[in-house]
């Protein structure tokens, strides 16, 4: 499987700003207390800084709720299958697109 990621925030995602499939964005994080969310082989990969548990929720590209968790400070590995997913955490989101 080959994934890619594409990674904007809420308001440019609501906006209609994101990038299309395909596309790979290029994003300048100031904040280093934000999660790095990243397709990996056969899932996604979600990497929490800092010492606190963040709560995520995955959603499919139709808006249902596919999976929620409380992750865990460092790197957290999800297996999801194929598709597009919309992976959320209260403070960024990031569109994801695993094949």
């Amino acid at each position: 499987m080959i994934a890619a990621v594409a990674v904007c925030s809420p308001a440019a995602f609501a906006a209609g700003e994101a990038p299309h499939a395909g596309e790979r964005a290029a994003v300048e994080v100031a904040d280093r207390d934000v999660p790095q969310i990243k397709p990996r082989q056969g899932g996604i990969s979600i990497t929490i800084p800092g010492e606190m548990t963040v709560h995520v929720t995955i959603y499919a590209i139709t808006g249902q709720a596919v999976k929620s968790f409380d992750a865990q400070p460092g790197q957290n590995e999800v297996d999801i299958r194929p598709g597009c997913y919309i992976v959320r955490t209260a403070a960024h989101s990031a569109k994801v697109i695993v094949k």
